[in-house]
């Protein structure tokens, strides 16, 4: 009892220092106009500013509660790292695009209802293991839906969200969370048998391929749905999780090598068929051909990230908004030029150790679903940091994926919520 005592003290100081930092971060940006101007006329209070952080910090104290209520056995980082990174990203909307601050502010309290809902639901991990081919149908039908009545928001581009009455959702970021539950699952049912196979004790073809059969089938049709409806950045995302969750199941680096293969071969393909794939390519390999052009935005990122330095150039001071959709894509890059490397370096700590939390519950798990469905929520995570900011740093491609926690968008914010839940859960409850 007096460890968990002292646990949740840590927890506590760790989302009140979250809540400092979220704070600060807010005051800084009021105070960036008297920094620009020199003229401390310029000073005025925001109260969206203000109503944002309260709603943070409602949606901290709401969701400590509820863990210490249900859960007092749990995973006492992860939830104090996410909050940081949810404030922080607040303070970065407001500062990069203020017509989407409050809307981002709401989603985080949307998002928070659904963490508590999932954490405070008795049998929650086995209800979505005993119903997975119901969300897996969904979570298709769902993402087909886009093609028939699917919108933009920004009134251009693809129409790959659902939308009504303002509210808008993208459903394939419903189909990371289904597919990932799915893949647990179903590795989970039949580890004795993939390992067998692994071990080349291979009586026949048809005993090799039965295994494989459904996973593939379903894992098929959502990227084929996707690559349709020209999201291959969630296409790419799917693809990776699917072979690092098959080689986390049966320990084959053949499975990385021939992923590998496929990743090549395909992204050939893609780029002879689309002409986005194209343009991204292009961009990566010489951005200065076209940055005038199509290269803009890379360009304009990487000059954002020269101009930020060691510490960066102070936070309201630079100049990231002239980087097309910086709220969404190209947050790291704002990072970089208002806070430096060492901003840059802080954040990639926090998913660290985020990372590095989920990762060990999956070592931990008591069974084998559960460790597949922490890795796998791990790997969404890691993947999504690793393909925004390498595309940012032009280490990669640019794939159009969106920074966990970080960036701006509602229907994101809401799914990685869930999974965050349902992490906690498995952290704490091992008859969930």
């Amino acid at each position: 009892m007096r460890s968990l005592a002292f646990a949740s003290i840590t927890e506590r100081w760790l989302l009140g220092l979250a809540g400092v930092f979220t704070a600060t971060a807010f005051f800084t940006l009021q105070l960036a106009p008297v920094v620009r101007e020199a003229q401390w006329q310029t000073f005025s209070w925001q109260a969206d500013y203000w109503l944002s952080f309260g709603i943070w910090s409602i949606c901290a104290v709401v969701t400590h509660l509820t863990l210490e209520r249900v859960l007092p056995s749990r995973d006492r980082l992860i939830v104090p790292t996410v909050f940081l990174l949810a404030g922080w990203s607040l303070a970065l909307i407001w500062r990069l695009a203020s017509g989407f601050g409050l809307r981002q502010a709401i989603w985080l309290a949307i998002a928070t209802i659904a963490f508590n809902i999932v954490v405070a639901t008795p049998r929650v991990l086995r209800t979505f293991q005993q119903y997975r081919y119901l969300w897996m149908i969904t979570g298709i039908l769902l993402t087909a839906l886009p093609l028939f009545i699917g919108v933009n928001p920004s009134g251009f581009g693809a129409r790959l969200w659902l939308g009504c009455c303002g509210i808008y959702f993208q459903p394939s970021e419903l189909l990371k969370l289904v597919l990932v539950i799915y893949l647990a699952t179903y590795l989970a049912r039949n580890h004795q048998l993939l390992t067998r196979l692994d071990n080349n004790q291979r009586p026949n073809l048809r005993e090799q391929l039965a295994p494989f059969t459904p996973m593939l089938i379903i894992w098929g049709m959502s990227l084929l749905l996707l690559l349709n409806q020209r999201d291959l950045g969630t296409g790419s995302l799917l693809f990776a999780l699917f072979v690092l969750m098959l080689y986390q199941a049966t320990d084959n680096a053949l499975y990385l090598l021939v992923g590998l293969g496929l990743l090549i071969i395909g992204g050939f393909i893609t780029y002879q068929l689309f002409d986005v794939v194209q343009v991204r390519v292009n961009a990566w390999l010489n951005p200065w051909a076209d940055a005038s052009g199509n290269s803009y935005q890379i360009a304009q990122s990487l000059l954002a990230l020269a101009a930020g330095g060691l510490a960066g150039r102070g936070f309201g001071i630079g100049a990231p908004r002239v980087i097309p959709v910086v709220h969404s894509d190209f947050i790291y890059a704002a990072v970089i030029e208002e806070w430096g490397l060492i901003g840059g370096f802080a954040m990639l700590a926090l998913f660290a150790i985020l990372l590095a939390r989920i990762f060990r519950l999956s070592i931990l798990a008591e069974d084998k679903f559960r460790s597949y469905l922490a890795g796998g929520v791990a790997t969404v995570f890691g993947l999504q940091a690793i393909f925004i900011i390498g595309g940012v740093i032009k280490a990669l491609p640019l794939t159009g994926v969106t920074l966990p926690f970080v960036s701006y968008g509602g229907s994101a914010l809401l799914i990685n919520f869930i999974m965050l839940g349902l992490v906690m859960r498995l952290s704490a409850d091992r008859t969930a």
